[in-house]
């Protein structure tokens, strides 16, 4: 599964900085290409949802996996991590970090030409194309966990309610100290 993500107005990692006093550095990671494994492991499961939320049966089990696939999604995006092993192909500027890279295990950095580089301190030299794999299924911690179980019982409970949209404020609080911008 392949899908795109251009600069948005609340991707903090990509607004508009001012440097030096006067002038503006532009966004520094241009695009962001995710490549997901055909068989994705989330970092909950249906049955931690079903336990978290104190639901029987399994009347809701599609609805509680869609939520948590989105959940998920959101806490990424919002904390800049990857939750999942993936690849991403990046369009960045000299200086930037490795989009949704944070705390996770890097397992290979690549520049367009296909040269293995390399990125310790996640901060990338060029401008360019790079091609990151990341795998990150054993060292989702617990605080994350608890993010995308929040968030999945925030959707859960407001689902159907237009008003209730975007990531839950708790969410938003318990992310704070991790978010990677």
């Amino acid at each position: 599964m392949e899908y795109y993500l251009e600069d948005s107005n609340n991707a903090r990692r990509n607004t508009v900085t001012v440097i030096g006093g006067n002038s503006i550095s532009y966004t520094a990671v241009l695009s962001v290409k995710f490549t997901d494994p055909p068989i994705i492991t989330e970092p909950v499961t249906p049955a931690e949802v079903k336990t978290w939320c104190a639901i029987d049966g399994t009347d809701y089990d599609s609805i509680i996996t869609i939520l948590i696939s989105a959940a998920r999604q959101m806490v990424e995006d919002y904390a800049n991590l990857s939750l999942i092993d993936r690849k991403i192909k990046a369009k960045v500027r000299a200086g930037t970090n490795l989009p949704y890279g944070g705390t996770i295990l890097i397992l290979n950095v690549e520049d367009n030409d296909g040269n293995s580089i390399d990125a310790e301190y996640q901060e990338l030299q060029d401008n360019g194309e790079y091609t990151v794999t990341y795998n990150v299924t054993a060292i989702v911690t617990a605080k994350l966990k608890a993010a995308v179980l929040q968030q999945v019982v925030f959707m859960y409970e407001n689902r159907g309610d237009a008003t209730a949209e975007g990531l839950s404020p708790m969410v938003k609080s318990s992310l704070k100290s991790l978010r990677f911008v």
